[in-house]
């Protein structure tokens, strides 16, 4: 595996994938042969989600592109991000992309790659902040649709917070942690209770 720590690991269709950023490389294992599979060729892939058994879709240097499951072959689907990180799509076939870097904002597309709408400020949370404001969002890594139609998102930043929106951009709730994994912290959104 590449070492930048950017990786993704997704099973479709009896095959797992697997990103390789740092090597420009999607890999792939058949697990019905546990062999692994030629590698393809993919300009730093980072997030992948799975569209259906034949598709995928994967977060790339400034793209989201389709991935057909079986030739290999990949299709622009979005385009003009600032540094797409991660991707998921709910049963209606909306996409979500937490688009980081100069954007730090989640980006909403229909199934064919059309803007909806946005969440967050654009350029997102400042490193030191005053005031702290829930829309303010950094370094997502992690998405994913509920059943219940809410926006899972999940900051890799030192805050380790956890957040969730409604579809039409509202913010509902933070999970947030302590500002590191080995130390204690207050809970920000009651300063009475200590995480550890």
């Amino acid at each position: 595996m590449a070492s930048d720590g950017k990786h993704a690991f997704l099973i479709n269709s009896n095959k797992a994938f697997y990103s390789l950023p740092a090597d420009n490389k999607l890999g792939l294992v058949d697990l019905t042969t546990a062999q692994p599979a030629p590698d393809a060729a993919i300009e730093s892939p980072q997030g992948l989600c799975r569209v259906d058994d034949g598709h995928l879709l994967i977060c790339t240097k400034s793209q989201v592109v389709t991935l057909h499951v079986v030739t290999g072959k990949t299709t622009p689907l979005i385009n003009d991000l600032s540094a797409p990180r991660a991707v998921t799509i709910d049963a209606q076939g909306r996409i979500s992309v937490s688009d980081v870097g100069d954007s730090q904002q989640i980006k909403g597309f229909s199934r064919d790659g059309k803007p909806l709408d946005i969440l967050g400020r654009e350029g997102g949370r400042a490193a030191m902040v005053l005031k702290y404001d829930p829309i303010e969002l950094r370094n997502i890594v992690g998405l994913a649709i509920g059943v219940d139609q809410r926006i899972w998102a999940v900051e890799a930043s030192p805050l380790r917070r956890g957040t969730t929106f409604s579809t039409e951009g509202k913010w509902l709730t933070d999970l947030s942690g302590p500002v590191a994994y080995n130390v204690f912290g207050p809970d920000l959104d009651d300063m009475s209770t200590i995480c550890f």
